[in-house]
């Protein structure tokens, strides 16, 4: 509870720190960076990473080596999703600029990585110790306020912005997996007898995430960000 109301708090910050920073223009601009990146990067997963917690829960001597498959499968399988999104982000960013288009074409492929290095090893803790999972948990909400308190100190755009988010969030990715070394039992090696057990259980749960996830965070940004222009874009992240 502690950790959701401290997620919420960071929340109402960043919103008004991004709005204040950017402006109208540039925060509809972010926003369309930051709307389809995260459904994409989220399917790409293959619910691997849930894969990873429901047998590191079977079998905690093998906790180590569910996570490395885990992280090894989604980054061997990902691509054609991957290229996919990277083929149709024009289409679904049609109101938007070409440099925002181009950008949040490799704001897809930059998020995925992270999501393949911090996810699986984040399950893994998750098992093996919830308190400090818990706590792993407000590291996003810490590289954004990070990276928009770096934002008062120079010139930004939207495009450096989120940048820089994808840089903190590489540090958190190698944060989190120190931790997993720490706390997960090896071995550290991928096992390909994992790969259809993992796929088996993952893909119906990622499946199942798709209309939770428009439902609770993404349809009306999705929507709007292939058909407003910047600045009414902006307008709408803020209020919402």
């Amino acid at each position: 509870m502690g950790t959701g109301v401290l997620q919420g708090v960071f929340g109402v910050a960043t919103g008004i720190l991004s709005a204040r920073l950017l402006g109208p223009s540039g925060r509809g601009e972010l926003a369309a960076i930051q709307s389809w990146s995260p459904f994409l990067a989220m399917l790409a997963m293959l619910g691997l990473s849930d894969a990873v917690a429901y047998f590191s829960g079977k079998s905690p001597e093998e906790a180590g080596s569910a996570w490395v498959s885990g992280t090894t499968f989604a980054l061997v399988l990902a691509p054609p999703i991957l290229f996919l999104g990277h083929w149709l982000m024009p289409w679904l960013l049609s109101a938007q600029s070409t440099s925002v288009v181009s950008m949040a074409r490799w704001y897809l492929w930059g998020l995925f990585l992270i999501y393949a290095l911090q996810w699986p090893p984040l399950a893994s803790i998750m098992v093996k110790n919830i308190s400090s999972w818990n706590k792993l948990q407000l590291l996003p909400s810490l590289a954004w306020i990070a990276t928009l308190s770096f934002g008062f100190f120079i010139i930004i755009d939207p495009h450096f912005v989120a940048t820089t988010y994808l840089v903190f969030m590489f540090l958190t990715s190698i944060f989190v997996m120190l931790v997993a070394r720490r706390t997960v039992q090896g071995p550290y090696s991928p096992r390909l007898r994992f790969l259809s057990p993992m796929l088996r259980y993952g893909l119906p749960l990622a499946i199942s995430e798709i209309p939770a996830w428009l439902s609770t965070v993404g349809l009306p940004q999705l929507f709007l960000a292939t058909l407003l222009p910047p600045q009414e874009l902006g307008f709408f992240a803020v209020a919402l």
